[in-house]
């Protein structure tokens, strides 16, 4: 992950580009209040190609390509999320659970 809030209330993520995480590219576990705007992602697959040239899988090792590179993943209450550019060829906003007892990702405007 490149950026993971845990736990935070009343934050502001902007004006950044995202580079090539290897999984999430902003992740929020347990976040209120949070506001996300003029962000860009970005995955470069050729360099991702590379990756499995230099560091080859087993042959029985099922791939997913692009990697999972996801772009927002906000769980908690009241996210503003606007003005995104996501070039990722995964997810660009998923909302998660709350917590462990399913508890649901809620009030947000993107």
């Amino acid at each position: 992950m490149l950026l993971h809030f845990i736990d935070c209330n009343y934050t502001n993520v902007h004006d950044l580009i995202l580079k090539n995480s290897p999984q999430f590219h902003l992740k929020y576990d347990e976040c209120h209040d949070a506001t996300i705007y003029n962000l860009a992602i970005k995955v470069n697959t050729t360099a991702q190609l590379n990756l499995l040239k230099h560091f080859p899988l087993k042959e029985q090792t099922l791939i997913m390509f692009p990697f999972n590179t996801d772009g927002i993943d906000p769980s908690g209450a009241r996210f503003h999320i606007y003005n995104i550019y996501c070039q990722n060829y995964d997810d660009v906003v998923v909302p998660k659970p709350l917590d462990d007892d399913f508890d649901c990702t809620r009030d947000m405007l993107i």
